[in-house]
This record gives C-alpha cells, sequence and structure tokens, in this order.
C-alpha cells in the first residue's frame, strides 16, 4: 500500500517520468509479443496450413448467368496465378445461424462430392449413418465452438427455415 502512495505522488509530481514509463512499458510488451510469435513461429502457421490444404489465394462470386470463360482464361493469364478452378455454389447473404443466441452470417454451400483440385475437402470426421438429403458439413471450427455430430443445425434464410443434421466437419481455412 505505501507503494502506492509513493508511484502515485511521483506521478503528480512529475508527469513527464509517468509518460515515459507507459510509453516503455508498450514497447516492451509490442517486443515481448514479437519475441513470442518468431519463438513459437505462430506467424506461419497459416501460410503452412493453407499450403497443406492447398487453399484459394483468392475467391470471385459471380452470379451463373454473369460467368464467361473469358473471364476465367484472363485470371489463368495472369502472371502469379498458379490453377483456376469453377464451381457452382449457393451463396447465401444475411443467414441467421442459432446457437447459443443467434447471429447473422452469410454462408457459401458446395458440394461435398465435387471433385476439386484447390482446396479440396479434407474430412475430420463423418457419420454415415444420416441420409445424404438432410446431411450438411461444417468447417471444424463449429467442432470447436460445441456442435457435434448428429445435432440438429438450423439455417433462416430470406424467411425459410432450413434444418440439417451434422454429418461430418472438414478442415478449413477460413
Amino acid at each position: 500500500m505505501a507503494i502506492l502512495h509513493l508511484v502515485k505522488n511521483s506521478i503528480k509530481k512529475n508527469k513527464s517520468n509517468a509518460a515515459s514509463f507507459i510509453c516503455i512499458v508498450l514497447l516492451t510488451s509490442m517486443l515481448l509479443g514479437l519475441a513470442f510469435t518468431m519463438i513459437t513461429q505462430t506467424g506461419e502457421l497459416y501460410t503452412r496450413k493453407s499450403d497443406q490444404l492447398n487453399s484459394p489465394h483468392g475467391i470471385l462470386w459471380v452470379k451463373k448467368d454473369e460467368l464467361h470463360e473469358s473471364y476465367l482464361e484472363s485470371f489463368k493469364e495472369m502472371p502469379h496465378v498458379t490453377e483456376v478452378n469453377s464451381e457452382e455454389a449457393v451463396y447465401m447473404i444475411g443467414t441467421t445461424i442459432d446457437y447459443n443466441g443467434v447471429f447473422e452470417t452469410n454462408c457459401l454451400l458446395i458440394n461435398k462430392d465435387t471433385e476439386r483440385t484447390v482446396s479440396p475437402l479434407k474430412l475430420m470426421s463423418e457419420d454415415h449413418s444420416i441420409e445424404a438429403s438432410e446431411a450438411i458439413y461444417l468447417p471444424y471450427s463449429a467442432a470447436l465452438t460445441g456442435y457435434e455430430l448428429g445435432d440438429e443445425f438450423v439455417m433462416v434464410y430470406q424467411q425459410s427455415e432450413y434444418r440439417y443434421k451434422i454429418a461430418g466437419f472438414f478442415e478449413a481455412i477460413e
């Protein structure tokens, strides 16, 4: 307690010392954070996982009737592009999901069985007993938030409710 009184009095008497002390503490914490990142190599984790999953560096959504083959050819001709894929998907803007409270998100629904060279689905777990007509596969991050195989997954899009059972989880860079 006596130390706190000394600190308060010191700050009152010499405000520039207090400002210097705060700057030193901020600089030290930034350097410690940088050192931790360098030592544990967490900065490279995303890059390594992205390479392992062959994840795309960019995704472009185009309405089916607006997609022309010339667009794909233009992308292929770009100097740093190594691969271009095109597949049909459903992009649902403003989808409401009820899980420990209701929240709104955007959903991209793709076909699990589509062959992909860029970002192929790597299933982490799967329940084969769930009918394909009511099955949905979610990113593995959903399992980390509490979802389990067989749980009901409800989405509301444009006042229509869609109910599925979780049939599996896949690994993805999100």
